[in-house]
């Protein structure tokens, strides 16, 4: 059964990485189902970090927060550093999701230690190239593409061992690093990034990463003024986010769009972009996404300050 779930969970990513989410996921929640009757709680582990990517690739955040509770409530029973440092990445896309900036670092960041602890390639990779982008957000410039070039550097690592799945990073790192330049005037370096991303052979199975190119090349256009292009763009982004429900990035592009389109003073679309934008503003609302984030926060300092005022000082029992 163990020999099982490990090929269960290798054939998971595979089918990640090949963009085959639908089907990863209903793998994942049988996996998971036979793990904990099996008592398995190793493999459940996994197979919890398995659905959480899922969601987080499908724009389905509510999912994500509905399986944190009992993935972190696993981890701190039969957690290993492994499994600590998936959590602490996991926890780094919910904080960023609802826009919990200094969370995501700090997240990010001791994902990124573990790693380097356990010398696990796959996330020195994704933890360096999520921290170029938080940079790039920060404006910290310099850092960011610090940040993206060690990504590169582990991922030409991780080549020779996962080339498929180091194909699918580099087109990560060619979206984040392309926002670099952009900002720092090199828009010939930006266009070859972004281009390698959108001609990759393997592009069209991975919508997150095309919407993120998309949107890459309308701030491309916006800041060389070529703003009729940059509209073009954003558009193509939005309407992709939409057609698979990522309302967390079809919000962030649409802000975009709008600030482009205040530039051109092109009125009757600010009022359908903006009327769109609010309607999308209170649906996400009524999720209430940042509060659900903010009660898993909550409980957590809860149950700490719960178990200290248990804890016997004298005898050292709780």
């Amino acid at each position: 059964m163990e020999l099982t779930l490990e090929q269960l969970n290798k054939t998971i990513m595979e089918m990640r990485t090949k963009g085959l989410l639908t089907e990863a996921l209903a793998l994942a929640e049988q996996g998971l189902l036979v793990a904990i009757e099996n008592q398995n709680f190793q493999h459940g582990l996994d197979l919890y970090y398995q659905k959480l990517l899922i969601h987080f690739a499908l724009g389905n955040t509510l999912g994500m927060v509905s399986l944190i509770p009992v993935y972190e409530a696993s981890c701190q029973k039969y957690g290993t550093a492994k499994d600590f440092m998936h959590y602490y990445l996991v926890m780094s896309l919910l904080y960023d999701a609802v826009g919990f900036r200094e969370k995501t670092i700090a997240m990010t960041k001791r994902s990124i230690d573990y790693a380097h602890e356990l010398n696990d390639l796959i996330m020195l990779v994704r933890g360096h190239n999520n921290l170029c982008y938080l940079e790039v957000e920060k404006g910290c410039n310099d850092e960011a593409l610090q940040a993206g070039l060690l990504a590169r550097k582990y991922n030409q690592q991780l080549l020779r061992k996962l080339p498929e799945l180091a194909r699918l990073h580099d087109i990560r790192i060619n979206n984040n690093l392309a926002d670099v330049y952009i900002f720092e005037g090199d828009f010939d370096t930006a266009q070859t990034l972004l281009d390698s991303t959108l001609n990759s052979q393997i592009i069209q199975h991975h919508n997150r990463e095309r919407v993120a190119a998309l949107f890459g090349y309308g701030f491309l256009y916006e800041k060389q003024d070529s703003l009729k292009e940059a509209v073009n763009y954003y558009k193509q982004s939005i309407a992709l986010a939409q057609s698979y429900g990522d309302n967390a990035i079809t919000k962030k592009v649409m802000r975009l769009l709008l600030n482009v389109l205040y530039q051109l003073n092109w009125r009757d679309e600010i009022f359908e972009v903006q009327r769109a934008y609010i309607e999308l503003s209170e649906k996400m609302s009524a999720d209430n996404l940042l509060q659900q984030v903010m009660n898993l926060e909550f409980n957590r300092h809860k149950e700490k300050l719960e178990k200290k005022a248990l804890y016997d000082p004298l005898t050292g029992v709780s």
